[in-house]
């Protein structure tokens, strides 16, 4: 089954300690990561898309799947305990059209909204205490798949399988920059340190078993982020690409990829000077 992890909980000095995980076998589980060990569990009942920690560790957010005639909800709930997990909500959003389900949510600027990327192509904003839509764009001509931050937030890169990805103002949800690619952009991600965009994905794979493989179109690519020019392109995966990640000190990125592999890219000194 798919599964979707987050780290947050109790903080100590030097690392996280619990990580909260939602999977496709439709449970929650509450893990500590030092020891490995499974602390807690809910029985949703129903698939659990993405689960996220808020900034802080107070609070998580849920969100389960528009499967089986269910609506795509988001539950938000307190997180008081380091080794349970409360059992009732103390709010949920609930997707204001069952035709599409939410793909992602991510708790906004200081936990005050939480934003969306949605199957029907649309971005959105809820405030994170009222839980009523205050914005929305339709981002892309179709499904959200994935949007990652910047550092402080201000801004963030979504990408789409209508082969884009853009740049937004976190605030206000104006379009800042698109980045065109050939194909389906499965992941896109800021580079914390350098002006750099990085995207990966390609044809899915039941695409790819019926028409002819460019060998290209999984590699990752590097986009400057200001001028949108593609500055450098990274082989290894054969499969399509679905979700990266830079260090937060900007020495390595890694790649997921339904080829099967994780693969971890260190970069050197000449990084820096890509696109100047």
């Amino acid at each position: 089954n798919d599964c979707d992890c987050d780290c947050g909980g109790k903080q100590t000095k030097d690392n996280t300690s619990r990580m909260i995980s939602g999977s496709g076998d439709e449970t929650l589980r509450l893990w500590d990561i030092k020891k490995g060990k499974q602390l807690d569990e809910i029985n949703f009942g129903i698939v659990v898309k993405w689960v996220q920690f808020s900034h802080g560790s107070g609070r998580f957010l849920v969100v389960t799947d528009a499967v089986r005639g269910h609506t795509s909800k988001i539950f938000i709930y307190s997180h008081d305990n380091p080794d349970a997990l409360n059992r009732e909500p103390i709010g949920v959003i609930t997707n204001s059209s069952p035709s599409f389900g939410i793909i992602q949510a991510h708790w906004g600027p200081l936990n005050k909204t939480i934003i969306t990327a949605n199957g029907d192509g649309s971005i959105r904003i809820y405030d994170a205490e009222t839980l009523e839509e205050i914005n929305m764009v339709m981002a892309h001509e179709k499904v959200v798949k994935y949007i990652s931050f910047s550092p402080d937030q201000s801004h963030f890169v979504s990408s789409s399988p209508d082969t884009t990805a853009k740049l937004w103002e976190t605030r206000t949800l104006n379009l800042l920059k698109t980045y065109q690619g050939a194909r389906p952009v499965n992941a896109a991600v800021i580079c914390p340190a350098f002006p750099h965009i990085l995207v990966g994905g390609g044809q899915s794979a039941e695409s790819v078993t019926t028409t002819r493989t460019d060998p290209t179109q999984f590699h990752l690519r590097l986009f400057h982020k200001v001028f949108q020019d593609e500055i450098a392109s990274v082989p290894g995966h054969f499969g399509p690409v679905n979700c990266l990640a830079y260090s937060p000190n900007t020495t390595s990125f890694v790649s997921g990829g339904e080829d099967g592999y994780i693969r971890m890219y260190l970069l050197n000194d000449e990084y820096s000077n890509l696109g100047n």
